[in-house]
This record gives C-alpha cells, sequence and structure tokens, in this order.
C-alpha cells in the first residue's frame, strides 16, 4: 500500500479458507517476507489445520495500517481486489524419495530409483 509522507504504514495479511470460504483474523507485518514467514511457521506446525490441508489455505495482503493517524486502508478500495501473497501448499517440504530396492537373481538386492528392474537382470557377480 502507499506510504504518506507524514504516515507510517504497517501492511494488514489475512489468510482465506477456501472450504470455509471466509477469511482468518488479521495480522499485521512489515513486509511480505515477514508474513510469509508466518505462514510458513504455521504451516509446519503439524497441530494446525494448515499442516493438515495445506492446498485449502491462501495468505492474502487485505490493506495497510496508517500508524501515524489510527486508519485502516482496504485493498479492496484501492485496488478492487485484495492481493495474493503466498500458497500455504507453498511452503511444504517435499519429502526426499527413499530408493526402493529391486530384489533380482540369487536375493541380490540392486538399487532402483523407480523400483524397475534394470534391462540387464540387475545381477550383482
Amino acid at each position: 500500500m502507499p506510504n504518506g509522507d507524514d504516515r507510517v504504514f504497517v501492511n494488514v495479511y489475512a489468510i482465506y479458507d477456501e472450504k470455509a470460504r471466509c477469511y482468518m483474523s488479521p495480522f499485521l507485518a512489515a513486509t511480505d517476507g515477514l508474513a510469509c514467514r508466518i505462514l510458513s511457521d504455521v504451516v509446519r506446525d503439524p497441530n494446525t489445520s494448515l499442516a493438515r490441508y495445506p492446498e485449502d489455505y491462501r495468505l492474502y495482503e487485505i490493506g495497510a495500517f496508517d500508524q501515524t493517524h489510527g486508519e485502516l486502508q482496504s485493498c479492496l478500495e484501492a485496488h478492487g481486489k485484495n492481493r495474493l501473497v503466498a500458497c500455504a501448499v507453498d511452503f511444504i517440504k517435499p519429502q526426499p524419495r527413499t530408493p526402493q530396492l529391486a530384489v533380482v537373481g540369487r536375493g541380490a538386492e540392486v538399487p532402483s530409483a523407480d523400483g524397475a528392474i534394470p534391462e540387464d537382470g540387475g545381477l550383482i557377480i
């Protein structure tokens, strides 16, 4: 949101729940990066619904708070829509794939990235 000459603004963010079709309580953060860090912490906490259903949640900037004059400015009023900042699913770390072992020949184990047996039969001699 724009910053006036004598005004000090901080951004207002809210997480939107796609299933509930509503915004959660808003929170303040100085930058998108700090708001994303907050979202990331919540998404990584296994005790939250955001961690269990990250595909359902989106972080939006919904306005700005003028700390000098105590006024709220809405993104809807200023720009006609709230600004999408991030999706909760973006903060889920991909799980490393464990290589599968293919058992071939006389019980020898041959590492296989996709679990398939190599064309040569994968025999270890």
